[in-house]
């Protein structure tokens, strides 16, 4: 642990903390924290070695401290006496203070009386300066040659909580624990010693206090006590078995002030010299450890945040993957949904066509059928000397049996047709709906496509007028030229001349009545049974179908949906290629961390 190589680690490691906030792997605040650590590491290397006393409260923490410096410079109670901690460091001079009042560092030389008004809380004058550090510095062997002595409030003091002691842990490079000899090693102070070990703190003295109680103790007895507590703590000691002391703090002042010389070397004196032999020899050792502990409290912290910080990338990065994932789904299911709706109405609409087809075929049939009796009932010879006057006859005769057809043909419309086509666009709007709905759950479009097809209400009837050819009636001449030719014998003509010509005319008149008959019969089942007749109603009734022009609107949804599924994939790719090369960057922070770090472990 080369001094050279911790102040470099210190200095790099600073560097890497601010690159690491630059990548957002830490926060600022985290920054300002972890670079201040590396500072403080920095100033405990080149600060007195400080060693911090704690224990339960009533364990004799002050009365050792005043043990070890020789004078009775701090507190001694049976109730909690130490109200905040107590830095003590050498001077010149005998009792001097440092303190913060009201902002403002203040220095000034203090009597051992005036001292108990800061620090003893039993004092009537005692002012509470609950988070202050007190620094005393005092004219004593011990702390003269660069080491601190920190008094710390006890454990479970019932005026105060922790909280200050930890924070003086926090700046220790070497502990004694104090424990009182009847309660020594309980489980307090097995939490404490094991919090120690955890800050890395490994410098340990224990000093088992009011060692005076045992000399009214069997001598087997006290040998079996301090044997037990010797062997139970000298594993958790830097000095081991050499680091656990029986002490009685209260007799060693007792013998200062009344100035004895020390009778052996297992007294105070011995504890005090072992201390400080240990430290001053181990000064660098101990500082170099410490920080090195602190350095590689740091590392873990940045460990932590890079683990962390990648465990949220990756975490990311599986959310885009699952949501690029639904989004190509959605695609697919949408353009599924399409396809089934464009072949839903196709079916629909082809089915339509035939129902259509054969109920204009069967109309026509059934049309077919009542020709010749509407010919009959409308259709009536007009017999004149001089024309037939069958054109006006045939014309009304036409225009009725149009109107017949128009009627017969619209009212299967109405009826049968219209009603069928009705009841299809229902069934269709009903069946798009669910098949919309059905892909909604599959692509979670969280809102419903609205489907509406109106119901279809057709008027046909002016796309059957004028659908008949006009039919002009014959000329005389023209009748009896086709009768001569079709042989019919004109009997009435032997007669008398004028029985002769009204037979005649009768003859003819019946005769071009038939002829007209069969040729108004032949035309209007001629243009009833041609293609262009029937694929004409046919179209006409198509025309007025729209389903795939009324579903557009949803298919315009849908399709509007499939462009922003491969948008938010496109931008998805984008997040995923950020996150990539972020991963990239926080893994060559980490090999440079490794490097970094690992110098002050070679």
């Amino acid at each position: 642990m080369n001094k050279k190589y911790i102040l470099e680690t210190i200095n790099s490691a600073s560097q890497l903390i601010t690159k690491m906030r630059k990548v957002e792997i830490i926060k600022s605040d985290d920054e300002i924290r972890l670079v201040n650590d590396l500072s403080d590491v920095l100033l405990n290397l080149t600060s007195p070695l400080t060693v911090t006393v704690i224990g339960p409260f009533n364990s004799g923490k002050s009365t050792f401290i005043n043990a070890m410096i020789e004078e009775r410079i701090l507190p001694e109670n049976i109730n909690p006496s130490t109200s905040m901690v107590c830095k003590i460091g050498y001077c010149n001079s005998h009792l001097k203070i440092q303190y913060i009042e009201k902002g403002n560092i203040l220095v000034k030389e203090i009597s051992i009386k005036e001292l108990k008004e800061f620090v003893d809380r039993n004092s009537s004058n005692y002012i509470p300066r609950t988070g202050d550090v007190l620094e005393i510095f005092h004219n004593n062997i011990f702390c003269e040659k660069d080491i601190v002595i920190v008094d710390t409030p006890g454990f479970n003091d019932p005026y105060m909580d922790d909280e200050e002691t930890n924070n003086a842990l926090k700046k220790a490079d070497a502990v004694i624990y104090c424990m009182h000899i009847s309660q020594a090693n309980s489980r307090l102070d097995a939490e404490k010693i094991e919090y120690l070990q955890k800050k890395g703190i490994t410098s340990i003295f224990f000093a088992i206090g009011f060692s005076d109680l045992l000399q009214n103790v069997d001598e087997e007895e006290c040998d079996t006590l301090k044997f037990r507590l010797r062997k139970e703590l000298s594993s958790k000691s830097i000095l081991h078995e050499d680091g656990v002391f029986f002490v009685s703090a209260a007799e060693e002042l007792n013998r200062i002030e009344q100035k004895k010389t020390v009778l052996n070397n297992a007294g105070f004196d011995n504890v005090r010299k072992k201390i400080w032999e240990f430290l001053q020899t181990n000064r660098i050792p101990i500082k170099n450890e410490i920080a090195c502990n602190k350095i590689g409290k740091v590392r873990e912290e940045l460990e932590r945040f890079i683990r962390e910080k990648i465990e949220a990338l990756q975490n990311s990065q599986h959310i885009c993957l699952q949501k690029k994932k639904q989004l190509r789904n959605n695609e697919t299911e949408t353009k599924a949904c399409i396809a089934e709706i464009t072949q839903i109405c196709s079916l629909y609409e082809e089915d339509a066509y035939k129902f259509i087809k054969i109920q204009i075929e069967t109309e026509i049939l059934s049309v077919d059928s009542k020709i010749e009796e509407w010919v009959d009932e409308v259709f009536t010879p007009n017999f004149s000397m001089f024309t037939l006057g069958l054109k006006d006859n045939a014309t009304k005769t036409i225009e009725t049996i149009q109107r017949k057809c128009t009627e017969r043909i619209n009212a299967a419309l109405e009826g049968r047709i219209v009603p069928y086509l009705n009841s299809a666009s229902n069934k269709l709007q009903k069946e798009i709906k669910h098949t919309v709905e059905k892909y909604i759950i599959n692509i979670e479009l969280g809102t419903n496509c609205k489907i509406n097809l109106p119901a279809l209400r057709l008027e046909m009837e002016e796309h059957y007028n004028a659908l008949f050819p006009e039919i002009t009636p014959f000329s005389i001449a023209a009748t009896m030229v086709m009768m001569e030719r079709n042989m019919i014998p004109l009997i009435g003509m032997t007669f008398a001349p004028l029985i002769g010509i009204i037979i005649a005319i009768l003859g003819l008149g019946f005769f071009q009545y038939n002829q007209k008959k069969k040729r108004i019969i032949s035309s209007i089942r001629e243009h009833l049974h041609s293609y262009e007749f029937s694929s004409k109603c046919t179209q006409a009734i198509k025309d007025n179908i729209h389903w795939k022009e009324d579903v557009r609107p949803s298919v315009s949804n849908l399709e509007g949906m499939i462009e922003r599924c491969i948008e938010e994939q496109k931008k998805i790719t984008n997040r995923q290629n950020g996150i990539e090369t972020k991963m990239q960057e926080i893994n060559n922070l980490n090999k440079e961390m490794v490097l970094v770090f690992d110098k002050i472990n070679t």
